[in-house]
C-alpha cells in the first residue's frame, strides 16, 4: 500500500499551529512507533491503513498490504488468537482485539494484534514440562505400586505363614524362631507402609477412615507392642488416660494408633534408663467432636536447640550418628507431623539433651458410643474363640480349593456356608433365598461373571442395599481396593488367607447376636496328620489353613501335581493366541493355590508373572522377555517341585511325559552346541541334568528347540533319560533301548 495507506494527518510544524494539529500529529508518531501491530478495516474487509509493527508481523513491507483483504475475523468481541503465516514460511502467533470506528465518514474497524510468539513458545514448553511432570508422577505411583506388590506379596506369606505356623508349633524354639521372622517381617512392612504414606501425603492423596473405635483398647494395643521392649530395656513404662476422655471416637484409629506407635517407640528406643510416660487427655471440646491430645515423656537422650528445628523433617535424625546406633528411616515423625494436620492438629516436642524430651500431639476426632462399636476378634483373649450360631454366609468362588479352605474356616467356628463357583450363580442364589444371607464372601476374578460386576447386581436387588460383601482377593493396592469399593463392597480379605485376619473380618460383618463366645482350642500335631518335609513347600503353614486335616491336605497336594503343568501350558497357549487376559486370569488362580498349599517361593514368582503378564500388552519388548523368562523359571520349577511332592508323598511317578498335548517338530538344523553337551551329559546318566537345561532354555527360549527341550526335560524328571535323548538327538534306537527300562542304566 502507498502513502495514501497511511493516515493523512497534515504537519504540525510552525509555531502558529493549532492545538488539534499538535494532537494529530502526536497521534499519528504514537501510532507509526507502536510495538504493536495495527490496522483499519473497511465495512467490506479490505486494509486501508496499518502501521510498521503490523508490516514487521508479516515480514512484509507496509505497502504490500494497500486493497488486501484482511482475511480475519473483525467482529467486536474479546481478545483472539490468530495464527500469521510469516514470508519465511513460519508460523507466529498474535494476540488480536478488534474495536469499531470510523475512518474519515466511513464506518471500519481498528484491530490491534501484539506477537505472542515467543510467549507461546514459553507457555508450550512449560505445558510439555508439566505433561511430563504428570507423566513422570503416574510413573512413580506405577512404580510404587508395582514394587510394594512385588514386596508384599512374599513379605504377606512370611509373616501370614509364620503365624500360623506358630500355632501348630510344639517346640519353644520353633515357637521363638516363628516370633523372630514375623516380627522382622513386620519392621520390614512398617518401612514399605512409611514410604507408601510419604509418597501419598506428598501427592495430597492420603484419605482417612472415619469409623468409630475404642481409644483405651487402642491404647492397650500400643502398650502390648511397646511393653515388651520397654522391658528388655529396663524401663518403666507409664500409662494415664483423664477420665473425662470418652472411651469411643469417630476417625481413623489407624492412623491414630499409627501416631501413638511411633511417639512410643521412638521414646523407648533413644531411652537408655528411666521411664517413658504416655497421657491421653481432652484439651478441647465441640458439640460433636474433641480435641485429644497425646503427650509422651521420656528421660532418654533429648534434642538440642538445632535438632529441634528439623526433627520432623523427613529423612532426617537429630544427628547422623543416631542412624548408626539406634537405627531407623527418619521417616516416622514427618508422617506423623502430616497426619497430625491432616486431622486438624499438630505436633510439637520440647527437650534437653541429655534430660529428656516431651513429644505432644492434637488431633480432632469424632464422639461415639459403645452401642457404636464392632465386635472383634482381637478383643478377645487368647483361651476364647467366637462360635456362630445359625449365621449365613455365601462363599463365591471358581476355584475348588479355595472355596474348601473358607470352607474349612467357616467350619471351625460353626458355620456351614453356601458356595458358588461364579458371580452369576451368587446372584441366582442370592435372588432366590428365602432367607437372607449375613456376609458374601466374593472372588473377583471369576469366569461368566466376575465379583465386581456381581456385585453391583446384587445391590440393585430387593433388601440388599446394606448386605455385607467382602472381597477375597490377593490384589491389595489402595488404587485395587478402591475398586472394590466403588462397586459396593464393604471390606477386604486377602490371600492366601491370614485365619486371624478372616475371623475379625466375620466378628465385624454377622451380626452380634449370632456370636458367642467359647474357650479356643489348638489343634494338636498327631502322628495321623503329620507330613513329611518336602524342598519348596511350608507344610505346617498349609495344613493349619487345612486346620490340621492332612487328608484333605494330601488331596489337594497330589491335585496340584497335575493342576500347576496344565496351568502353565493354558499361560503359554493364551500367551500365543494372543489372550493375554486369559493368561493373567490363569496366573492369578494358579498364584492362590500356591500360597494356600504353602507355597511360599512359588506364589512370590507367580504374584510376578502376574505382574508382569499385566504389564505385558502395553509394554517394551524388554517386558515381554521378562515375562517368558518368568515363564520358563516356574515351568522349571513346578516340575521340579512336583516330583517332590510325588516322591515325599509315596505316590507313584508317572513314567509318561508331562508335556505339551501337541507333536513337537524337531528342528532340521545340527543341535547347538549346548544341546550337543546336554544330549552327551544324558547319555552318561549324570542327575544334575536340569541345570543344563535350564541354560539351554536360556539361550534357545525363543526358538524351535523351547518346546523340545520342555518336553525332553519332563522325561529327566521322571528318570527317563533315553526318552529325552532321543527326542533332541532324533535317534529312535535309544527310545527303543530305554523303553523297556524306564529308568537310566
Amino acid at each position: 500500500m502507498g502513502s495514501g495507506a497511511y493516515m493523512r494527518f497534515e504537519s504540525g510544524a510552525g509555531s502558529g499551529a493549532s492545538n488539534a494539529e499538535l494532537a494529530g500529529s502526536l497521534f499519528k508518531s504514537i501510532v507509526m512507533h507502536a510495538s504493536d501491530g495495527i490496522v483499519v478495516v473497511d465495512a467490506d474487509g479490505n486494509v486501508t491503513f496499518c502501521n510498521p509493527a503490523f508490516a514487521q508481523l508479516f515480514q512484509r513491507e507496509p505497502d504490500a498490504f494497500e486493497g488486501e483483504l484482511f482475511g480475519f475475523p473483525v467482529a467486536d468481541g474479546e481478545a483472539t488468537e490468530i495464527n500469521v503465516l510469516r514470508r519465511d514460511g513460519a508460523m507466529a502467533v498474535a494476540e488480536m482485539r478488534v474495536s469499531r470506528a470510523h475512518y474519515g465518514q466511513k464506518p471500519a474497524f481498528i484491530a490491534m494484534l501484539r506477537d505472542i510468539t515467543e510467549r507461546k513458545h514459553t507457555e508450550d514448553a512449560l505445558r510439555e514440562a508439566l505433561d511430563a511432570a504428570r507423566i513422570a508422577d503416574k510413573a512413580k505411583d506405577a512404580f510404587l505400586a508395582n514394587i510394594t506388590h512385588e514386596l508384599r506379596t512374599p513379605l504377606s506369606a512370611v509373616i501370614g505363614f509364620s503365624n500360623l505356623a506358630r500355632r501348630i508349633a510344639t517346640d519353644p524354639h520353633q515357637r521363638e524362631y516363628l516370633d523372630n521372622v514375623s516380627s522382622a517381617g513386620k519392621s520390614l512392612a512398617g518401612i514399605i507402609d512409611d514410604l507408601l504414606d510419604l509418597s501419598k501425603i506428598a501427592a495430597g492423596r492420603m484419605e482417612f477412615e472415619n469409623t468409630p473405635f475404642s481409644l483405651r483398647q487402642l491404647v492397650g494395643r500400643c502398650r502390648s507392642v511397646i511393653g515388651f521392649k520397654a522391658q528388655e530395656q529396663g524401663l518403666t513404662l507409664l500409662e494415664q488416660i483423664d477420665d473425662d476422655t470418652p472411651d469411643v471416637l469417630i476417625g481413623d484409629s489407624l492412623r491414630v494408633e499409627q501416631i501413638l506407635l511411633n511417639l512410643l517407640s521412638n521414646a523407648v528406643k533413644f531411652t537408655a534408663a528411666g521411664r517413658v510416660a504416655l497421657h491421653v487427655g481432652i484439651i478441647a471440646c465441640e458439640a460433636q467432636r474433641v480435641c485429644l491430645s497425646i503427650e509422651v515423656e521420656d528421660t532418654g537422650i533429648g534434642l538440642g536447640e538445632d535438632d529441634l528445628a528439623r526433627i520432623f523433617q523427613s529423612f532426617t535424625q537429630a544427628d547422623a550418628s543416631t542412624t548408626r546406633k539406634f537405627g531407623g528411616t527418619g521417616l516416622g515423625l514427618a508422617i506423623c507431623k502430616s497426619l497430625t494436620e491432616l486431622m486438624q492438629g499438630d505436633i510439637s516436642v520440647t527437650s534437653r539433651k541429655g534430660v529428656g524430651s516431651v513429644f505432644r500431639a492434637t488431633l480432632w476426632l469424632g464422639v461415639g458410643t459403645a452401642d457404636d462399636l464392632p465386635v472383634e476378634t482381637a478383643g478377645v483373649s487368647e483361651p476364647e474363640r467366637v462360635i456362630y450360631q445359625d449365621a449365613r454366609v455365601l462363599v463365591v468362588d471358581d476355584q475348588p480349593f479355595n472355596r474348601e479352605i473358607a470352607q474349612g474356616l467357616l467350619s471351625a467356628v460353626g458355620i456351614t456356608p453356601h458356595l458358588a463357583a461364579h458371580g452369576k450363580a451368587a446372584l441366582d442364589l442370592i435372588a432366590a433365598a428365602t432367607e437372607g444371607f449375613d456376609l458374601v464372601l466374593m472372588d473377583i476374578q471369576m469366569p461368566i461373571m466376575d465379583g465386581l460386576t456381581a456385585t453391583r447386581a446384587i445391590r440393585l436387588l430387593d433388601d440388599c442395599g446394606e448386605l455385607p460383601i467382602v472381597a477375597m482377593t490377593a490384589h491389595t493396592m489402595v488404587h485395587e481396593k478402591q475398586k472394590c469399593v466403588d462397586a459396593g463392597m464393604n471390606d477386604h480379605i486377602g490371600k492366601p488367607f491370614d485365619e486371624a485376619g478372616f475371623y475379625r473380618v466375620l466378628a465385624k460383618w454377622i451380626p452380634h447376636r449370632k456370636q458367642q463366645r467359647q474357650p479356643a482350642m489348638t489343634p494338636a500335631m498327631t502322628p495321623e496328620n503329620r507330613l513329611p518335609s518336602l524342598n519348596g513347600v511350608d507344610t505346617r503353614a498349609g495344613l493349619a489353613l487345612l486346620l490340621g486335616d492332612a487328608v484333605r491336605y494330601r488331596h489337594w497336594l497330589d491335585d496340584f501335581v497335575t493342576y500347576a503343568p496344565a496351568a502353565l501350558r493354558q499361560i503359554r497357549d493364551a500367551l500365543a493366541a494372543g489372550d493375554t487376559a486369559l493368561a493373567i486370569a490363569v496366573a492369578h488362580a494358579l498364584k492362590g493355590r500356591m500360597g494356600m498349599l504353602g507355597m511360599t517361593e512359588l506364589h512370590a514368582m507367580a504374584a510376578g508373572l502376574e505382574a508382569a503378564l499385566d504389564d505385558a500388552p502395553a509394554a517394551s519388548a524388554m517386558a515381554h522377555a521378562r515375562v517368558g523368562a518368568l515363564l520358563l523359571e516356574m515351568e522349571r520349577d513346578v516340575v521340579i517341585l512336583c516330583a517332590e511332592i510325588r516322591s515325599g508323598l509315596g505316590t507313584a511317578i508317572d513314567l509318561t511325559p508331562a508335556a505339551d498335548p501337541l507333536p513337537v517338530q524337531r528342528p532340521l538344523e545340527p543341535p547347538p552346541a549346548s544341546v550337543t553337551r546336554l544330549i552327551a551329559r544324558l547319555q552318561a546318566g549324570d542327575g544334575d541334568c536340569d541345570r543344563l537345561f535350564a541354560v539351554c532354555l536360556a539361550e534357545l527360549g525363543e526358538t524351535a528347540w523351547a518346546p523340545l527341550l520342555r518336553r525332553a526335560l519332563s522325561h529327566t524328571l521322571n528318570f527317563d533319560y533315553p526318552s529325552a535323548v532321543q527326542l533332541l538327538s532324533g535317534n529312535t534306537d535309544v527310545t527303543d533301548q530305554g523303553s523297556s527300562q524306564g529308568s537310566p542304566p
